[in-house]
Formats: structure tokens, sequence, C-alpha cells
């Protein structure tokens, strides 16, 4: 079966992207999804999760391949997350979020 990993946002703003030990001098993610990617075009810095009293907001920080459900969202661009929501990176990377 698929294996399933969990992150909690407790914190106001989370990066999700890859660390690249070839660039080291760039900011690793909040949440390093480096294994989990493996060789998709995932960013360093991919994307923001924002969360604001109890609502929680997606930014697009890179110009790679970003989906939110069924919609490819640019660079910059932003979204309200809601329970169930599926965010794709790099074309297949597939992230679920819902609220604990």
């Amino acid at each position: 079966g698929e294996e399933i990993e969990s992150y909690v946002l407790d914190d106001d703003r989370y990066v999700l992207g890859r660390s690249d030990p070839d660039h080291a001098d760039a900011e690793t993610p909040d949440i390093d999804l480096a294994e989990t990617a493996d060789d998709l075009p995932i960013w360093c810095q991919h994307l923001a999760v924002y969360r604001h009293d109890h609502d929680y907001t997606v930014c697009v920080t890179s110009d790679s391949d970003t989906q939110w459900n069924d919609e490819h969202l640019e660079l910059g661009e932003r979204r309200r997350l809601e329970d169930g929501d599926l965010l794709i990176l790099g074309g297949e990377l597939g992230l679920q979020f819902e609220r604990a």
C-alpha cells in the first residue's frame, strides 16, 4: 500500500520543499520532502503554508509545477485550504490537507 506521512502545522508559517546538498547556501525548508520527492521538480522553497487564527492559506513560492485540487497555480498565487484539499507538487507528489 501507499505510505502516508503526516505533518503537524502548529506554527504560523511553514515552507515545504526539498533540501539540496549541492546548494548549501539555500534555506532548508521547514518540511523537507527530499526523500519523498525523489527526482521530481520540487524546489527548496516550493510553497508556504500560513496559519492565521484557524485558517490556513497556501502560497506558491516557486515557478515549478503546483496544483491545488484541479487548478494549476502560478508563482505567488494563494488559496485558502479546506479539509480534503489536495496539493500536487512536481506533477506527482500529492499532499492532502486535513485539520487536526
